[in-house]
């Protein structure tokens, strides 16, 4: 059973996106717990409580169970009022009214529903379409959905109802007469309680926006998983807010990220998959490190403690930051040139330009200052546990043709595991650049992913 607002997303699609904010979860976590808690408190005040509860629940059932009849008779009132009432098969005779009779657009429908036998408890009501004098019998087909609890389809049932008196009685303020508008649906509502699926959490790495991650996110929740992206800290919503406020991310260090990233991991229910690009794959391995995740992805993953190849192109794709000592505490935006070179090399210069249009952001110089200098800081934020055992598997991915992080660098990185057992595999792309998450070939990466977790049964 289905029954939502027309151009309006279904409620648990729109719920399970909203709730991978991790402090809208937690915000919701303390109001439930408070709300609960206060009806306890009530409950527990009243002795009959249970008693007049199940009498409050036995007035609703009734009501519910002859909720056709309720229909058919405020059918009745608002023609005896001068209304004029339309029962629409479907969707498309909804709207169709609406613009025949009101000048309506399908978003101005408030009300749509279908009458489902098992809901309304009986054989399916007889519910007239009426319009212009003529009357129609129309037998709603029955529609029942395994695996949902049939309350739970009544007390939508209720809601629609209500939102069907209201748009008549918006309809009879605004024009004199008022129109009920109930349709039929073939969409499934989506149970909110079934398994979401593992998450999966995108690191973005400098210069991207956490949006650049919008069509891995939409792969991966096909593919079953429940994927979010988060900014880095302090990260504008947006591309166009990020390029307005670059102050906002400056001065931000690795450890600065990753913290900010465990922290949103903890909020979740359960370990996540952690894919991360470029410094987002060096935050990923970091994570892994400290035994957070189910598993790691590292993209390209910026150089760690211990990796010693230094490209002469890495150092020229590094040098809009590090070229100024006096960058260290600012956010440094990169040139559409110094793009094409540090992440579109291996793209059409039509392609390059696009993506720097797109997804390009300002971005705090300082982790790029740690990496450079980790092998002589004997603290080095830069710094991974490369040895542990006990940590979820690590796939690193280069693109053989990256100039920021070139191949020889990711293959450096590979060897610092040695000493472990844990799984650490390394996939190559052939002639893939740095822009390897965000260009035309991004599925291609993004499927030789889904594979490999399916591979370790994640």
């Amino acid at each position: 059973m289905s029954a939502t607002f027309v151009g309006m997303p279904a409620f648990p699609a729109a719920a399970r996106e909203a709730l991978a904010d991790t402090q809208l979860r937690r915000n919701l976590a303390h109001a439930t717990g408070t709300i609960r808690a206060k009806r306890a408190a009530v409950v527990g005040e009243v002795a009959e409580w249970e008693e007049l509860r199940l009498a409050g629940a036995a007035i609703k059932d009734n009501t519910l169970r002859r909720l056709d009849e309720h229909l058919l008779t405020l059918e009745a009132a608002l023609q005896a009022g001068g209304a004029t009432v339309h029962w629409a098969r479907d969707a498309q005779e909804a709207c169709d009214m609406g613009r025949a009779d009101f000048g309506f657009e399908p978003a101005d429908l408030l009300g749509q529903r279908r009458l489902a036998d098992e809901e309304l408890g009986g054989g399916p009501p007889e519910v007239q379409f009426v319009g212009d004098g003529d009357e129609v019998p129309h037998q709603p087909e029955v529609e029942v959905h395994a695996g949902l609890p049939a309350r739970r389809g009544v007390r939508q049932c209720a809601n629609d109802a209500t939102a069907a008196i209201d748009s008549y009685t918006t309809g009879l303020g605004r024009r004199g007469r008022g129109s009920c508008w109930l349709r039929e649906s073939s969409h499934q509502l989506e149970d909110p309680m079934a398994d979401p699926g593992t998450p999966v959490v995108f690191i973005h790495g400098l210069w991207l926006h956490a949006t650049s991650w919008t069509p891995w996110i939409d792969h991966f929740r096909a593919a079953g998983y429940a994927p979010i992206a988060p900014g880095w800290p302090h990260e504008p919503e947006t591309v166009e807010q990020a390029r307005a406020n670059p102050d906002a991310v400056a001065d931000i260090s690795i450890d600065d990220a990753t913290g900010h990233y465990a922290s949103i991991i903890e909020g979740l229910e359960r370990p996540p998959v952690i894919i991360g690009h470029s410094f987002g794959g060096l935050i990923t391995e970091k994570l892994l490190g400290q035994g957070i995740g189910l598993a790691g992805v590292a993209i390209d993953p910026a150089q760690i403690k211990g990796v010693l190849p230094l490209p002469l192109a890495q150092l020229r794709a590094g040098l809009p930051a590090l070229g100024n000592p006096a960058n260290l505490h600012r956010a440094v935006s990169l040139t559409e040139k110094e793009f094409r070179f540090g992440f579109g090399n291996a793209l059409t210069d039509e392609e390059s330009s696009e993506l720097y249009r797109r997804w390009t952001i300002p971005s705090p110089a300082r982790p790029l200052f740690q990496a450079a200098a980790a092998n002589f800081v004997m603290h080095s934020q830069a710094k991974v546990d490369t040895h542990r055992e006990d940590r979820g598997p690590l796939l690193l991915i280069s693109g053989t043709a990256d100039h920021t992080v070139p191949d020889v660098v990711t293959r450096s990185t590979l060897k610092q595991y040695r000493d472990s057992t844990a799984v650490t595999e390394l996939k190559q792309f052939e002639g893939r650049g740095h822009s390897l998450t965000v260009d035309s070939g991004w599925r291609e990466v993004a499927d030789s992913v889904l594979g490999w977790l399916r591979e370790h049964g994640i």
